[in-house]
C-alpha cells in the first residue's frame, strides 16, 4: 500500500481573466458565448457553470450605434464564495454596421429622342437596394452628360445627346457605408422626318419632240420638310 495526499486550493479571484474588447459586424450576436466569457486557468467561466468557488454574473449598459448596431458596455462580476468578495471587470462591445448596401442596377436601356429636339429627357429607374442592419437614406445619381434633376423620388436627365451613356448610382446607408453600380443609356434617333410638300407647282416644258420634257428638283417640291436631328 502507498498513500497520496491531495490538497484542494480555492481559485484566487486576481487569477481571472476578463474578455477583450469585442469589436463585431452589427449581425453578430452580442451574448458572451460569441463575445468571450472570462477564464482562469484556461477554464471558461460561465453564468450558468459555477467553478468550484467562483461565481459569476454581468449587466450590460447599451447604447444605439448609427442604423441597427450596438455599442455595449458589460460590466462583469466574479464573487468567491470562501472569502465573500468580488472583483469587478468592464468589457467594451462595439457591433456596427460596416457592410455597404447591395444594389442591383437597372439593366442598360434606349430610349428616343424628343420629337422637336434632338436630345431626350430620360426618367432613371432607381436600383434595387439591400442593407443587411441600417436604412437606406440617400440615392444619388451621375452622368458625365445631360443635366441631372432630382424631384422627390423621381430623377430625370435632360438634354442627353445621341449616343451611348454610362451613369452610375450612389446608394449611403445610415452609418455613411456606399456602393455604386452603373449601367448605360443610349439615346437613338427614332423620329421619321417631317414632309411638307408644295401643294400646287407650275412648270414650263420645252419644245423637244414629241411632247416637251422638264427637268425639276425634288427641292423644287419642299415646302419647309423638316427633321429633328439635322437637315433633310
Amino acid at each position: 500500500t502507498c498513500d497520496q495526499v491531495f490538497t484542494i486550493l480555492p481559485l484566487e479571484l486576481d487569477d481571472v481573466v476578463f474578455p477583450p474588447a469585442y469589436i463585431g459586424d452589427c449581425e453578430d450576436s452580442g451574448l458572451p458565448s460569441n463575445t468571450g466569457w472570462p477564464t482562469i486557468d484556461n477554464i471558461i467561466l460561465t453564468d450558468a457553470n459555477d467553478v468550484c468557488n467562483l461565481f459569476i454574473g454581468y449587466w450590460d449598459q447599451e447604447i444605439q450605434d448609427c442604423g441597427g448596431g450596438t455599442k455595449i458596455i458589460r460590466h462583469w462580476t466574479v464573487l468567491d464564495w470562501c472569502t465573500v468578495t468580488t472583483r469587478n471587470g468592464i468589457q467594451v462591445i462595439k457591433l456596427s454596421d460596416n457592410t455597404p448596401p447591395e444594389l442591383t442596377c437597372p439593366d442598360d436601356f434606349t430610349v428616343g429622342t424628343d420629337f422637336w429636339y434632338c436630345y431626350a429627357n430620360v426618367s432613371v429607374p432607381k436600383p434595387g437596394a439591400v442593407d443587411n442592419c441600417s436604412g437606406i437614406i440617400n440615392y444619388n445619381l451621375s452622368s458625365p452628360d445631360g443635366t441631372v434633376i432630382s424631384f422627390g423620388n423621381n430623377y430625370v436627365i435632360n438634354n442627353l445627346q445621341l449616343g451611348d451613356h454610362v451613369v452610375t448610382w450612389r446608394v449611403t446607408d445610415e452609418c455613411g457605408n456606399s456602393s455604386t453600380c452603373s449601367f448605360t443609356i443610349t439615346v437613338v434617333d427614332d423620329v421619321v422626318p417631317v414632309a411638307n410638300c408644295d401643294e400646287h407647282t407650275i412648270v414650263s416644258l420645252t419644245n423637244d419632240e414629241p411632247h416637251g420634257v422638264t427637268l425639276v428638283p425634288a427641292s423644287v417640291f419642299d415646302d419647309g420638310s423638316y427633321d429633328n436631328c439635322g437637315p433633310v
